[in-house]
């Protein structure tokens, strides 16, 4: 199982690719994804690009993606404009999920601290 967590924020986009015991398999960093500093499209290519560059992307099935993005929960649409996104870019993903880059925050500082 192969999972991919991203991080789109303000300043960067941060992504790792890592299998079902956490173990990081790739890592991958590029511009702002966030929705909030940069449209839509721009952010999207951010992000695409950051994905695309993880090692072993397009080689390794990607059994999920966990997105953390700024703006992504603005409205609905763009929640939905957003998971569409992923889908298509990672369309053998069994689960995809969005959420807020808060969310990343607030998991860095649980007992774990693993962040996405």
């Amino acid at each position: 199982m192969r999972l991919i967590a991203l991080n789109g924020g303000g300043k960067n986009t941060e992504a790792v690719l890592a299998n079902e015991d956490g173990c990081v398999l790739g890592m991958s960093r590029g511009e702002a994804g966030s929705q909030i500093t940069k449209d839509d499209t721009v952010a999207f290519e951010h992000i695409r690009n950051v994905i695309r560059n993880l090692p072993g992307f397009g080689k390794e099935k990607i059994d999920g993606v966990f997105a953390g993005i700024s703006g992504s929960l603005e409205n609905e649409e763009r929640h939905e404009k957003t998971e569409k996104f992923l889908r298509d870019l990672v369309p053998e993903a069994k689960k995809i999920e969005v959420l807020n880059d808060a969310s990343n925050s607030f998991r860095s500082v649980a007992e774990t601290g693993d962040g996405i």
